[in-house]
């Protein structure tokens, strides 16, 4: 994916607007923080830039080197690490991986002992994800989001439950991923998050009309 443009994008529940007629581009290399505090709708923008989730009003149009990318396939192109995505943690790591990439292969550190190397865990060839700490547990969900070889790199509150070596390892990581992907960041303005991105909006800039005219 070489372009993200989002036109006039907006989203309701109901009759609230989450957010009115939006509007971003990026292309290769360009990264996104998306501001705004607790139930600004930073969330529901990321799911509607993967295409789970459809806009009310505008468009968001996909571009690759062949051209427009079809949002039926857009899930092809795009990774995504969030709170409100859990790991199957009955499976050992190994078994994680396997299972990831039978659907979202890894372009690098595909083994499980490599892929504990490179996210800076200690590898358990037995033990389940579910006895993993919350750390190391979103350090595995970052992980599968950007060793993989989508091209649009979707994460919200990234250094959730890491501490001071898993925000150092999670910057470091980034700064190296962020350089041929598009990125997009959702947070709480935690600078250790964000600190890379190339563009910001503020969600609080989009609620101009807040409920719907019936």
């Amino acid at each position: 994916m070489d372009n993200l443009r989002l036109e006039q994008v907006s989203k309701r529940f109901q009759t609230n607007w989450i957010f009115r007629k939006l509007s971003v581009e990026l292309s290769t290399g360009e990264s996104l923080f998306v501001n705004g505090p607790n139930g600004s709708g930073k969330s529901t923008l990321l799911k509607v830039i993967s295409g789970w989730v459809s806009p009310n009003e505008g468009t968001v149009v996909y571009r690759g080197a062949s051209g427009e990318i079809s949002v039926d396939d857009v899930f092809n192109y795009v990774s995504i690490c969030a709170p409100y995505l859990e790991l199957l943690e009955e499976f050992t790591l190994e078994e994680l991986l396997n299972f990831h990439q039978g659907f979202k292969p890894l372009s690098e550190h595909n083994k499980a002992n490599e892929f504990a190397g490179a996210i800076e865990i200690e590898f358990f060839s037995d033990k389940p994800i579910k006895l993993y700490s919350s750390g190391m547990k979103q350090r595995v969900k970052l992980g599968l989001a950007l060793f993989g070889n989508s091209e649009l790199i979707l994460l919200d509150e990234p250094t959730s439950n890491l501490d001071k070596t898993g925000i150092d390892w999670y910057k470091k990581t980034i700064i190296e991923k962020a350089k041929s992907r598009i990125v997009v960041v959702c947070s709480n303005d935690v600078e250790a998050e964000h600190f890379f991105c190339t563009k910001k909006i503020d969600l609080t800039d989009f609620k101009q009309h807040k409920t719907l005219d019936l």
